[in-house]
């Protein structure tokens, strides 16, 4: 379990290192394409490493296993990530909210363009996108780290832990 201790530190510093350098590039970057580039990169590191503490663990991992492998780097990653983003948010660019609104503003208006949504409904989805509070809160960030982490993240580890568990055929265990 050490090792995927430091696999999933690891993992939390890459994904750090990224949305530091793409927030360096651009806000606006760091909050679109940037985003699904990073998650596909973590998605990969995820694999990777799950292979790996597969190896550590003499080369077989039951379900059960590569799934407790998995979420328990995927929980250690999001609270590094949080924590970053909450010292973004709130120590180096408190003023990041403003885009965060208008990048999801600007969202909402290319969902609405793409499902060629009625005006009225329009009109209300960009009044809602407009007053919702972008503020980053410890209720917000917890809020988010459950979501993501903990919701997201079981179900990628329940599909990489089925994509990487193997039998050891000497086992008796099925």
């Amino acid at each position: 379990m050490n090792s995927v201790i430091k696999y999933g530190v690891i993992i939390g510093v890459v994904g750090i290192a990224m949305q530091a350098i793409l927030y360096s590039i651009s806000v606006k970057l760091m909050l679109g394409d940037g985003s699904v580039v990073a998650a596909l990169i973590a998605l990969g590191l995820y694999i990777y490493f799950g292979l790996k503490a597969r190896k550590d663990n003499g080369g077989y991992f039951t379900f059960g296993e590569a799934f407790k492998s998995i979420m328990t780097m995927i929980l250690i990653a999001g609270v590094l990530s949080s924590t970053f983003q909450a010292i973004l948010y709130k120590v180096i660019d408190p003023s990041i909210e403003i885009e965060v609104k208008d990048k999801a503003v600007e969202l909402t208006e290319s969902i609405i363009d793409f499902f060629n949504v009625p005006e009225e409904q329009a009109d209300e989805m960009l009044a809602q996108a407009e007053e919702q509070d972008y503020r980053m809160t410890w209720s917000s960030l917890i809020k988010n780290f459950l979501i993501l982490s903990v919701g997201f993240g079981g179900i990628l580890s329940l599909i990489i832990a089925l994509s990487i568990k193997k039998r050891d055929p000497n086992s008796l265990d099925y």
